[in-house]
């Protein structure tokens, strides 16, 4: 059997575009903080230094031709019966995402002109050892004035893609019992944050994200880098006499491709966070989960059925590190966010 899709989605404005263009809204201004006592405490106005940049909604102007960004899926399946209800199946799926909005600074990007040599001490966090590397960074005059754009970034283009291919096999319910299980593997082409999520519900991973300065756009094509993620799960179930059943499903992923970052303080574009390796420089922990079910029926005839249900999430206890900081210093590493442990949990469905 073949199948094919393909599919284009165009990105909803009402939540994005007209939020941006309302009039309505506060306005942060940020300015240097001299703070010459040093108690860390603004005492007034005399404290303050060069203005930084302005936050908000009417700070931020909204390019009068901006494009409507959208998404585009595109699969195809080959799929064949092995032996009597033994199929397997290959699947390759793209998806890409084209003219995406971000905010962009023109007039700041066309002033980073300054080099800046920037010296990163490397994982170890320790000043003068071998794992010391120099950056060339860029910067620039401190009083360029600021030109806040939200529109589609051309230079590069804020586009990504995404490559999927899978193998899996599936021997149908009969006899009592079933098994699916499949292999994938995807490779991510995108501008990624050089950041990572610090919430502690955060897998390790650099999300999809635009950044105009240069200096944030380092590694891969013009910091459009190519991740790769793999995952294997396998599915059963087996139903015994007096409709007993067992079910389980045990999934596998590989961690996230990681790069680490630092704070870069830069004298005219301030403090702004640079990746100093590249995202595929590590990989976290893979993860494995393995969920099981028991459950009981009971008929009750033409009043309907009822099923006792118990069920124990990652049956195996892992408590494999999920998310951990990846910013250069005392606390590189540290672990924010841990798997879940073992849940058990006890249902009742019952059917009419």
């Amino acid at each position: 059997m073949l199948k094919g899709y393909y599919g284009r989605f165009y990105f909803n404005s009402a939540d994005e575009i007209a939020d941006r263009e309302n009039p309505v809204g506060s306005v942060r201004l940020r300015y240097q903080f001299l703070d010459p006592n040093g108690n860390r405490v603004l005492d007034g106005p005399q404290e303050l230094g060069l203005f930084r940049a302005a936050q908000g909604n009417t700070a931020l102007e909204v390019d009068d031709n901006i494009e409507r960004p959208y998404s585009q899926e595109l699969s195809g399946h080959v799929e064949r019966e092995i032996v009597s209800g033994l199929s397997g199946r290959f699947s390759y799926v793209y998806k890409n995402v084209r003219d995406e909005w971000a905010e962009i600074d023109p007039t700041r990007l066309a002033a980073m002109t300054i080099p800046f040599a920037f010296v990163d001490i490397g994982a170890d966090g320790v000043r003068g050892t071998s794992d010391d590397q120099t950056l060339n960074l860029v910067d620039r005059p401190a009083t360029t004035p600021q030109e806040r754009v939200y529109t589609n970034p051309d230079n590069p283009a804020y586009n990504s893609d995404f490559h999927t291919v899978e193998l899996a096999l599936n021997r149908r319910f009969a006899g009592g019992w079933m098994v699916l299980t499949s292999v994938g593997y995807t490779w991510l082409s995108q501008f990624s944050d050089p950041r990572t999520g610090t919430g502690s519900l955060n897998a390790l991973s650099h999300v999809r994200d635009y950044f105009w300065r240069p200096n944030q756009r380092l590694f891969g094509d013009q910091g459009k880098e190519t991740s790769t993620i793999w995952n294997y799960k396998i599915i059963g179930r087996y139903t015994f006499p007096w409709d007993i059943g067992f079910s389980g499903s045990l999934k596998v992923q590989s961690g996230r491709q990681w790069g680490r970052n630092t704070s870069v303080p830069f004298p005219g574009d301030g403090s702004q966070p640079v990746r100093v390796e590249p995202i595929t420089s590590n990989r976290a922990p893979s993860v494995s989960i393995l969920d099981i079910r028991f459950d009981k029926g009971v008929s009750f005839g033409r009043f309907g059925k009822a099923t006792a249900m118990v069920d124990v999430f990652n049956a195996l206890n892992h408590g494999t590190v999920v998310n951990f900081s990846t910013v250069t210093g005392a606390n590189f590493q540290n672990v924010i966010g841990i798997l879940d442990p073992r849940i058990v949990r006890f249902g009742v469905r019952f059917e009419f």
